[in-house]
C-alpha cells in the first residue's frame, strides 16, 4: 500500500511537468505494488477459510501423475526463462487416488514455483512420484539457496520466510502455510528436508484410499 500511495503521489506532483516515460515508469510501480498486495489479501483470505474449516473440497477418483505432469507443463515456460531444467519422474505408472484436483495443483504448483525461483542458474528441478504402501509421496527438489536446518519446521508458519530466500523474489510468506493446510485436509504431511548433496527436498505424503481421503477432508 505505501508504494501504491507513493507513486501516486509522485505521479499528482509531477503529471503537468513529466515525461510520458516517467509517468509511465509511475504507473508500472503502482500497477506492480497493487498486484502484490492483491496477491496478499488473496492468501489471507485463502488461508482464513481454510483454518476455519469452510473450504469445500470436490473429492473425485483422479491419477497423481496426471496432475504432477499438467503442474509441470504449466511452469515449463518459467523454468526455461530462469534456464532451469525440469525433470519428471513418474515411475512409469497411473497412480489414482481420491483428492481435490485443483487444491492439490495449488500445492504442487507453488512448491515447484518456489523450487524454480530459488535454484541455480542451469541446474534440475527434479519431481518425483512413488507409491509406498498405502500413500503416494510427491518430491519437489532443487538446488539453490537452501534452508537452514533449524528452519525446515518454521517456514510452514504464517507470514514465515528462510533467512535464504528473503529477496525481492519472495512472496506473502503464507504460500507455503496454505500448501500444509490444504494437505493436512487432504489427510497427508508435508515437510521439508535438507539432503546430503547440497540438495533441498519439499515433499507430500498423501494417502491412496478413497476413505481416508474423504473422512481426513469431510
Amino acid at each position: 500500500m505505501h508504494g501504491i500511495l507513493s507513486f501516486a503521489r509522485f505521479g499528482q506532483q509531477k503529471f503537468d511537468s513529466a515525461a510520458k516515460e516517467k509517468l509511465k515508469t509511475y504507473f508500472d510501480e503502482i500497477y506492480e505494488s497493487g498486484s502484490r498486495l492483491m496477491n496478499l489479501l488473496n492468501d489471507l483470505l485463502d488461508l482464513s477459510k481454510l483454518e476455519a474449516g469452510k473450504t469445500e473440497y470436490a473429492m473425485k477418483e483422479a491419477d497423481y501423475v496426471g496432475v504432477i505432469e499438467a503442474v509441470a507443463s504449466e511452469m515449463k515456460a518459467f523454468a526455461e526463462e530462469k534456464r532451469i531444467k525440469l525433470a519428471l519422474s513418474t515411475a512409469g505408472q497411473e497412480m489414482l487416488g481420491v483428492f481435490d484436483e485443483t487444491r492439490i495443483m495449488q500445492v504442487l504448483r507453488n512448491l515447484l514455483s518456489n523450487a524454480i525461483k530459488f535454484s541455480e542458474t542451469g541446474t534440475t528441478v527434479r519431481l518425483e512420484i512413488t507409491r509406498r504402501e498405502k500413500t503416494i509421496i510427491c518430491r519437489v527438489v532443487n538446488r539453490g539457496v537452501g534452508i537452514p536446518s533449524d528452519e525446515l519446521e518454521s517456514i510452514f508458519d504464517k507470514f514465515v520466510q528462510s533467512s535464504k530466500t528473503k529477496t525481492a523474489a519472495g512472496g506473502t510468506g503464507l504460500g507455503l502455510a496454505i500448501c500444509r493446510e490444504i494437505i493436512q485436509q487432504h489427510g497427508g504431511r508435508i515437510w521439508a528436508e535438507s539432503v546430503p548433496n547440497g540438495e533441498t527436498s519439499f515433499n507430500v505424503e498423501l494417502p491412496q484410499s478413497a476413505r481416508q481421503s474423504v473422512q481426513s477432508a469431510a
